[in-house]
């Protein structure tokens, strides 16, 4: 499982690169990076579920120019790879397999914001390396622009490759025990708040789109 974990947070880290640093092909999508995990870890279907229930909430969530949206790329791949690796080694029945992933889904969603967090205090370090350049050409070291240039990529592959490491390895060993002093008639609610998230994010995307 080791392996596996530092595995996707090396992809985690990649897939930051293309949210807004480099790239911007939308790899980074949750429809496009939930069935890569799945795929990586042996469990496409999975994967392509999830990436879709998330694309479908966050479907709105969109970087463009200097705003800074929450990262729906960082839930992806953390909740995909959480659903995968833990659910088969928990004995659940086939009616709470909704339940547990809706767990997930909601325990790994907010990791949206505080990524958010993260990377707006990243950007005011960029800065810095603004006024640092400007000092360097002046003085005609112009070998410093693409130096920094690609240390600032570094920074923002490392901030997504330490997140994921982080919040998978502890969500590996939290989330199983924290589900199994759920009761009952939770988990028959959580099992049913996962069969409507489809129609949730159906209708996030009719509102998004409503008015073009």
């Amino acid at each position: 499982m080791i392996a596996e974990i530092a595995s996707v947070s090396f992809i985690g880290g990649l897939l930051s690169l293309d949210v807004s640093a480099w790239g911007q092909i939308m790899v980074s999508r949750p429809i496009v990076c939930g069935p890569l995990i799945g795929l990586l870890l042996g469990d496409l279907k999975t994967g392509l579920i999830i990436g879709v229930l998330l694309e479908l909430i966050w479907i709105n969530v969109i970087s463009v120019g200097a705003a800074i949206p929450p990262d729906a790329t960082i839930v992806a791949v953390t909740c995909t790879t959480l659903i995968i690796l833990t659910e088969s080694k928990l004995s659940l029945g086939s009616d709470f397999h909704g339940s547990y992933r809706m767990v997930v889904l909601a325990l790994t969603m907010p990791l949206a914001e505080f990524f958010k967090t993260i990377d707006v205090k990243q950007r005011k370090l960029n800065a810095r390396f603004v006024h640092y350049l400007d000092r360097e050409i002046l003085k005609g070291n112009l070998k410093a622009v693409g130096k920094v240039n690609n240390f600032s990529l570094f920074l923002v592959f490392l901030r997504g490759f330490l997140f994921s490491l982080v919040a998978i390895s502890v969500g590996v060993y939290i989330l199983p025990k924290l589900f199994s002093y759920l009761p009952y008639a939770m988990l028959v609610g959580l099992n049913f708040a996962y069969r409507l998230m489809p129609a949730l994010g159906l209708a996030i995307a009719f509102n998004t789109f409503r008015g073009l």
